[in-house]
């Protein structure tokens, strides 16, 4: 394999000399600028102050994956999302990966397996309309005797286990979902590029860095779009949950959705009840979980609060339905605390479900 050159992308459009750098960061402020005012423009405190921390925690996701990581090179699995940087409709019961990498060229990813139920990688285009080119989900049974896996990443497999790239391919995104996070184990994940080494990493160019920072003003530009996208569509049917995001939809390919898991989404609205209701029977299936996100599709914050079940955990009634209560009073059973929001989204996710009908739609009423 012949080794890519570093991100150079659009580099070379840019003027030469400091001018480049200072457009980008121009166009970086004029970004910023305008997500705050939208974000400002919210009717209420609660969802005017998070919304000026998101763009700080997407700024920060953006600066660490498209500048700190961006090296195809020399790839690493960076975990994206943490309990205080959320977004996109991060679940909170998953931890997620990202490593950019090249098309043209081929990896191992190794590691341990650990014995969480749920554990995926999915390739991701970097052009195209379809941005999901493959997934594989990483079962025991692709593990040796010591729970060891490993995986490639290449235009040609051949045996080997893996996914196929094409030269439009530039992520790997792994998934590892866990039923008890304080006890399980989680998998550790090492990629390597296949090839010569690539040496020391060279000194930052002015020029690559004004292209990628043009990329951290797109991606906050997008952000926004698809964000008061989403919500406006959500808001117009509150109280109502409907099956969401599937492959063709663009806003799956923006959200970093996945053929693995079915989404149930809605918008819920305590402003005329005490309490909300969410009623739902979920097919068999490796993971079922329920989460509450504000208006900026983060989960709510979990760290000491419950704003969200899984399967493990959620109780049903008799006749075999999940009752789910969202309200600010907590309650005994299948309880979700909305951390003084009035409202926001709701996400249900049904992770590799055995039903080969239909799937029930979940209900979403107000309690009186």
């Amino acid at each position: 394999m012949t080794a890519v050159p570093e991100d150079t992308a659009g580099a070379h459009t840019q003027p030469p000399g400091p001018e480049a750098l200072r457009n980008s960061w121009s166009k970086l402020g004029d970004s910023i600028a305008a997500f705050g005012d939208w974000a400002l423009r919210c009717d209420n405190a609660i969802d005017r102050a998070e919304g000026i921390r998101h763009a700080l925690r997407y700024l920060s996701h953006l600066a660490d994956s498209l500048i700190e990581c961006n090296d195809p090179q020399r790839p690493e699995a960076i975990l994206v999302q943490t309990p205080t940087r959320k977004f996109f409709g991060d679940a909170a019961d998953c931890n997620y990966y990202l490593a950019k990498i090249s098309g043209s060229e081929e990896y191992r990813v190794h590691g341990r397996r650990g014995d969480t139920p749920f554990f995926s990688a999915q390739l991701h285009r970097s052009t195209g309309d379809s941005r999901v080119a493959g997934t594989l989900v990483i079962t025991p049974d692709l593990c040796d005797a010591d729970g060891e896996y490993e995986f490639y990443l290449s235009p040609e497999l051949g045996d080997r286990p893996g996914l196929v790239m094409d030269e439009s391919c530039g992520e790997l995104l792994l998934r590892d979902y866990a039923k008890f996070p304080e006890t399980q184990t989680r998998p550790t994940i090492e990629i390597e590029r296949l090839g010569q080494p690539a040496g020391p990493r060279p000194p930052l160019a002015e020029a690559q860095l004004a292209h990628r920072v043009d990329l951290a003003a797109k991606g906050l530009r997008l952000a926004r779009r698809w964000l008061a996208e989403l919500v406006e569509t959500l808001q117009a049917r509150p109280n109502q949950l409907h099956h969401a995001w599937a492959a063709d939809d663009r806003a799956f390919s923006f959200f970093y959705g996945t053929p693995t898991n079915h989404y149930i989404a809605g918008w819920w609205d305590l402003s005329a009840a005490k309490a909300l209701e969410v009623k739902l029977r979920p097919p068999a299936a490796s993971y079922v979980g329920v989460d509450l996100y504000n208006r900026w599709f983060e989960s709510l914050d979990s760290r000491d609060r419950r704003t969200h079940l899984n399967d493990a955990h959620l109780v049903p009634d008799e006749d075999g339905t999940i009752p789910v209560r969202i309200g600010p009073e907590p309650e005994p059973g299948n309880w979700l605390d909305p951390c003084g929001h009035a409202d926001g989204i709701v996400v249900i996710r049904y992770i590799q479900h055995e039903e080969t009908g239909e799937l029930a739609t979940p209900t979403l009423r107000p309690v009186s």
